[in-house]
């Protein structure tokens, strides 16, 4: 079914490829040590005054890629192939946009090609094929934290750049975007606005919470911060579970974990969405445990 993210990116082409230019001109000046100590300052200074760990997270990703002659030589190696790895990465960015254009809710040139684009007839065809190979599903929805107030049973207006009265910051409540950070604010209401549209309860059934209070009413514009959780809910699926998590929370970005002594990098891992979701270490291994139990 795509989610409403996707659709938002696709349609601001220019200003995305304004941030990965910088961040390629980034990592090529991280390459020459003077430029990258000042970068790296203005870095620091940047993710102390906002607490945003994507911040820390780009820092880090500098900091590992910087070589530098003066430092030992295996070092120096190492931060050249993690140079050429996040350059390549970010080239790949640049050129080739498919992945989010397969995510998309309107698929781009009427391409149904995407599963998430499949008319009817197509996904019956897939259905089918799962059932005749005795493939079983289980289906994780991830539910963020609600930092905007929209009618639980009208779509949320969309984003729009020229109109600020649609922007995270004009839109947020301050009680229910408490311990949030902008990252977060910008992508889940980026991802509430949009083309998607819920199936109706008919669609799929009510999610059993895991690692999450009782479900409530899931609306067309909640989201993880990254996609709709309306359009994770299977019809089909054995289990539909529900987790109180952001889209980075559940692969393992809830918290900040500091890299071992000697690594090129201060954190391992960071809070890349924070939203305030109270997902935890138990919440982690709960949600994994479930998942490799259903696995195996």
């Amino acid at each position: 079914m795509g989610h409403n993210l996707a659709d938002w990116l696709r349609a601001h082409a220019l200003g995305r490829a304004v941030v990965v230019a910088k961040l390629r001109a980034a990592v090529e000046t991280s390459q020459v040590p003077l430029l990258s100590r000042l970068q790296e300052s203005v870095a620091n200074l940047a993710a102390s005054m906002s607490g945003v760990d994507l911040l820390y997270a780009i820092q880090d990703a500098l900091t590992e890629a910087e070589a530098c002659p003066r430092t030992d030589l295996m070092d120096t190696a190492l931060a050249q192939e993690a140079a050429s790895e996040l350059a390549l990465w970010l080239r790949h960015i640049a050129t080739d946009f498919r992945a989010i254009n397969d995510l998309s809710v309107r698929a781009p040139g009427g391409d149904t090609t995407s599963p998430a684009h499949f008319d009817a007839p197509m996904r019956d065809r897939e259905k089918q094929i799962w059932r005749s190979a005795g493939i079983r599903i289980q289906s994780y929805a991830t539910l963020g934290k609600r930092p905007f107030r929209f009618d639980e049973d009208a779509a949320a207006p969309t984003w729009d750049l020229l109109n600020p009265c649609t922007y995270p910051e004009c839109m947020k409540d301050e009680m229910l975007s408490a311990g949030t950070d902008i990252v977060y604010r910008a992508c889940y209401r980026a991802c509430a606005g949009g083309p998607f549209k819920d199936q109706g309860p008919k669609a799929h059934r009510v999610p059993k919470p895991l690692a999450a209070p009782k479900a409530g009413k899931i609306t067309v514009w909640d989201n993880d911060g990254i996609v709709n959780t309306a359009s994770m809910l299977w019809p089909d699926s054995g289990k539909i579970l529900l987790v109180h998590a952001d889209h980075m929370d559940i692969v393992g970005h809830y918290k900040r974990v500091a890299a071992p002594v000697g690594e090129g990098r201060e954190f391992e891992a960071y809070d890349l969405l924070k939203s305030a979701s109270g997902f935890t270490d138990g919440a982690f291994a709960t949600v994994w445990d479930s998942v490799f139990s259903f696995c195996a």
